[in-house]
Formats: C-alpha cells, structure tokens, sequence
C-alpha cells in the first residue's frame, strides 16, 4: 500500500468507471457485445450475401466504383507505417486483426506479426489469407504471421511475446472496455515499444454517421462507437501511456511550386480522425520536442527526420547522409546554406533530381550529375522555417554488395 496515497487505486478505479460509463452511454441496451462480435461475420452474410465473406478475404481492395475507402484505407495505414519508422524484421501486434488483412500487410513488408482476435470465423479468413500468398518478403523464408483467438479484454496476450509495436487499425472502437483491452495487449511492449491507434473520431450524436451506427450496433450486435480525443486521451492516460502525439494525416499529389499545400488539402480528414502514437517515455515518441541543433548566426538548425547515424551526432560540419525525403528545420536565422554532394552508386544512373522545399512550397531544383562537385545553396530570412529535401535517385548500399541497409539518396552539409 502507498501510504501517502492509501486511496488512490480507488480514485483511479472510480475515474475509469466514470469515463467508461461516459463513453458507452449512448450504446443500446441489452446487447451481448462479444457474442456479436463472434458471430458477425455469419450475421453479416446472412443479411447481405455470402459476397462478404470475399469482401473480407480480399480487403481492402474492392471493384469500385468508389475507391475512396480504399484509398484512407491505404493512406491512414501506410502514413502510420512511415511515422512509427520500425525497424527491419520488427515484431507487431495487430490487435482486432479480423480478417487480417494490416496483419498481411506487415508481414509482406517483412515485419514478425501476431494477430489476435475474438472472432474464429474471421481468424479462419486470415489464415487462408496468409496460405494462398506464396511470395513472401524474403527469399526460403516463409511469412512470419501467426493468429491467436484472444479475448483482450478479460485475457492479456501470452507473456511469452515482446512486441515494438501494438497496432489498433480502426480496432479499438470495437471493444466495450478499450482500457482493459489495451493493458493487456501493452503489456507485451518492449521497454521500447510504442502503440498506435488509428480511429476515426465519434460524429456528432444525431447525425446521419452516429444515426449509421446505431443502426449497424442495432442490426449486427457490433460495437460502432468511436472516441472524442478528449475520451481517447483520457483512455491512454489510465491504461499507463502518458505520452502521446496525435497526427494529422494530408494526402494529395501536388504541382512543383505549389504553396499552401496545408491549405489546400490538410482538412480533407484532419477533424474526422484519431490517429495518434503514444509511449510510456516521452523519448520513445516519434518527432522528438527536441533534437540535434547546429548554432548557425544566433540562430539553429535543428533535423528532424531523414537523416542518419552516426551522421546524426552532435559533430558539427561533416556531411550528412539524407533519405529520399528528410526535413529540417530553422530557426532565428538570416541564412541557411546547404551543400549537396551527389552520390551514385548504380554505374547506369548518370543524374538525380533534388527538389528543396519551404513550408509547403518547391523553391529549388537542383539536377547533380555524376562527377560534379557538391552543389552549394542558399535561403535568407529563415527565422522560422521547415524544409524539406527530395531526391528521385534512391539506393541502399547493400544492392550493390556493400554491407549497408540504409536508405539514402546523397549528402548534405551544413556549414
């Protein structure tokens, strides 16, 4: 017992009450929530046809003529991918698998997965799944996926798995009790590891997207039941994730030079989604509060992603190796003056293409050839500023036999 808190187990426990009563408030009574969700997949047909059943096999890909679920689909899980940058062969847990089509997916991309669910029918539909696709990521090396009929909610995932990642892929509105369901998936982080939610955000109470589904938790005894952030924050903080970083996700193809971009195309999804990355270190988080800065003019420059080790330390003036896009950003300064140095590694490719960005907007092409110097260029009034650098020329050293799995595309100095 804490004795200078002999009551707070009570308090948290009465808290969490409170905020579960708060956020199921609105569900329609008397519905067995877990029978539902094990026998949805036979509902569903039952009601509308056994093409659902395909429908789950081949998720998220579907005929049209609107490819628009599928594209934030894609866009929300593959954003997600590149802002938690796992390492090689990572481990994941894909919690509320289903049919296992993210579990697929990141297995594909070579990562170490267990999908867990309550539902057996759609457990059976992952594993033919993963069974009817002979190309795994890597050569006489088979798919590293396994599925587990786990109740997460009353039963924590065995203790005998460490994941870096637990993944809720539009999931966690699913469960009656997203605490519980967390603190024993969570568990199994490494002391490492991070979890990531991607939900969209509850609608309005009255509008045609909550009438939706109340009508599909009516019809299908299926949880529907999105979180407000202020919930969903609430639900991190006493399931032991006091940090965390919510995202906003842009999509869209834009022209060379473009400005506004943010404007142009950042609310497409920002007010209907929770997308959101969370530790129980805030060290552990992508896009740190604070990183690396070089002192330039009273000023500084601080990286922030796609750029790499040992490159990445405090030893001012040396080139830098930058990925396909890497970002940076100033502050307080009148100039920033950048060298790039083209690399090229594959004898067949003669040039590559480097665009610089400002706050959204193309305000450099550079073409580097082959045997030029490194090219040097300069930005004033850069008191606030974030730049982005991107390279249409990509390699990774060991394609070429060199014992190296980065990244890069060339380098950069500061100096």
């Amino acid at each position: 017992m804490n004795l200078r808190h002999p009551f707070r187990h009570l308090h948290r426990n009465r808290h969490e009450k409170h905020l579960l009563a708060e956020i199921n408030s609105r569900l329609p009574r008397g519905i067995d929530w877990k029978a539902g969700a094990i026998a949805y997949l036979e509902a569903i047909i039952q009601a509308e046809g056994g093409h659902n059943r395909r429908f789950e096999l081949v998720k998220p890909f579907q005929g049209g003529p609107d490819f628009q679920p599928f594209f934030t689909d894609l866009y929300t899980f593959l954003n997600t991918l590149d802002k938690l940058a796992l390492p090689e062969k990572a481990s994941v847990l894909d919690v509320g698998c289903g049919a296992g089509w993210v579990s697929h997916y990141l297995a594909k991309l070579g990562f170490s997965v267990t999908g867990v669910d309550i539902s057996p029918d759609l457990l059976a539909i992952a594993r033919e799944r993963i069974a009817g696709d002979p190309f795994s990521p890597f050569i006489d090396h088979p798919f590293q996926v396994e599925f587990m009929e786990i109740d997460v909610e009353t039963t924590p995932v065995p203790d005998d798995k460490e994941f870096d990642c637990v993944l809720y892929m539009s999931a966690l509105h699913h469960f009656f009790n997203p605490i519980a369901a967390i603190r024993n998936t969570a568990s199994r982080l490494k002391k490492n590891g991070r979890l990531a939610i991607v939900e969209a955000a509850a609608p309005e109470p009255g509008s045609s997207y909550d009438e939706t589904n109340q009508a599909i938790m009516q019809k299908y005894r299926t949880l529907e039941r999105p979180y407000q952030r202020v919930h969903l924050e609430e639900i991190l903080t006493i399931s032991g994730f006091p940090y965390f970083r919510f995202y906003q996700p842009v999509n869209g193809l834009f022209t060379p030079g473009q400005s506004d971009l943010y404007k142009n195309h950042s609310m497409i999804m920002a007010s209907n989604w929770n997308i959101v990355i969370a530790a129980s270190d805030t060290g552990v988080l992508p896009d740190p509060d604070y990183s690396p800065q070089k002192p330039v003019d009273g000023g500084a420059v601080e990286f922030l992603r796609g750029f790499y080790d040992p490159e990445m330390e405090p030893e001012w003036g040396e080139y830098r190796w930058a990925g396909p896009e890497a970002y940076l950003r100033t502050w307080k300064i009148d100039r920033l003056i950048c060298e790039i140095q083209p690399v090229f590694l594959d004898p067949e490719i003669q040039s590559m293409n480097v665009f610089i960005a400002r706050d959204g907007t193309v305000e450099r092409h550079l073409v580097l050839k082959r045997g030029m110097p490194p090219q040097t260029v300069e930005f004033t009034s850069c008191a606030s500023n974030q730049f982005c650098f991107m390279a249409d020329y990509v390699f990774r050293p060991d394609w070429f036999n060199l014992p190296d799995t980065r990244l890069l595309s060339y380098k950069l100095r500061i100096p």
